[in-house]
């Protein structure tokens, strides 16, 4: 009589010893007749399950797919969880892995909603895998984004030149209107280990200089005008420090306030004492400082920036 043998029982005969295992053997199992009636491909090129499985098959499947990620340095960490860079084995290719203590944080579900529908947007960070590890965490693992973040070449360093400037904008307006699009706002909030907003923090860079938008744990469905969490004061809207609804308008002024700072090195709105109720009357009061030696570049951003959100740019990508 052939004994019954389980669905993971099966998995971990076809996969064998996992440290022999490789991309390519990997990719290969996830396609093969063991899954056939288990799995999905979308056209994004996910694979998801076709009904709900017991845990020990999903463990199954995320045990050999992490065995083939050798874990690098801790990038940062918090009380939700870790960030940290890993390597794909026999590839070399780097990848970031971000995982939670607790699987259900709000944070959690709205940055895989985030990831999945702006999967086509090429100035996003493209999610790679989203389970269980061998620590029995929820991880994601992300596209590495190398260059660094706007934070370290223009607020932390050297200025970036006005041409470059202008190239990072255009795709960073490129990557909101996308969002937007598709009825999603990048939103303003705290989590691990950076804040989720828009800010130079947030934005990142590929080694051959084009961007990836990431951190997406307060990005909200704008359907319908609501109240957007507030976060990062200084670059927070009149309309999120007021608690007011709205949609878009709030992505357009953070957008605003960090690509100045990153040309002029300052930001807009701040205060050296870091006094909190100082920077609050500057947003509602307040022009913004912006010194940058552009006069296109200074008039779009002061357009952003107006008070009033009726008042602002609304046509931002033909400016």
């Amino acid at each position: 009589m052939t004994p019954n043998i389980s669905d993971a029982e099966k998995i971990k005969i076809s996969v064998g010893a996992l440290q022999e295992l490789n991309v390519d053997r990997y990719l290969k199992l996830m396609k093969s007749q063991l899954f056939q009636d288990k799995l999905e491909q979308t056209p994004e090129g996910f694979w998801k399950p076709r009904n709900i499985w017991p845990l020990d098959l999903a463990q199954g499947i995320s045990a050999p797919f992490l065995s083939i990620i050798a874990p690098g340095r801790t990038l940062g960490s918090g009380s939700f969880g870790s960030v940290s860079l890993c390597t794909f084995k026999g590839m070399g290719q780097k990848c970031v892995m971000k995982s939670f203590k607790r699987l259900l944080v709000p944070e959690l579900v709205y940055e895989m909603a985030a990831l999945k529908t702006c999967c086509d947007c090429e100035f996003i960070v493209k999610l790679l895998f989203a389970g269980f590890d061998t620590l029995e965490r929820y991880c994601f693992i992300l596209e590495y984004v190398g260059g660094g973040a706007l934070w370290d070449h223009g607020c932390n360093g050297t200025p970036i030149s006005l041409g470059a400037a202008k190239f990072i904008c255009f795709q960073f307006v490129q990557a909101i209107y996308f969002l937007h699009k598709m009825k999603i706002t990048h939103g303003n909030g705290s989590y691990f280990p950076q804040k989720f907003d828009i800010k130079p923090d947030n934005i990142g860079l590929t080694s051959k200089g084009h961007i990836r938008v990431f951190d997406f744990g307060k990005s909200r469905d704008i359907t319908e005008a609501r109240r957007l969490p507030g976060g990062t004061l200084i670059y927070n809207s009149p309309e999120i420090i007021q608690e007011l609804k709205h949609q878009r308008s709030s992505d357009w002024w953070a957008f605003a306030c960090t690509m100045a700072e990153v040309i002029q090195g300052e930001t807009v709105f701040d205060d050296a004492s870091g006094e909190r109720s100082i920077i609050y009357n500057k947003i509602m009061n307040d022009a913004p400082v912006i010194k940058i030696q552009d006069n296109d570049l200074q008039e779009f951003f002061s357009h952003l920036l107006q008070t009033h959100p009726s008042a602002r740019l609304k046509q931002v990508l033909q400016y």
